[in-house]
């Protein structure tokens, strides 16, 4: 359950990464 959570944050702070960089 931890690790799902965990997935979804670091893929959402990914995805606004690329965005502010992109």
């Amino acid at each position: 359950m931890f690790k799902i959570l965990t997935s979804l944050i670091h893929a959402r702070s990914t995805v606004h990464q690329m965005g502010l960089r992109g």
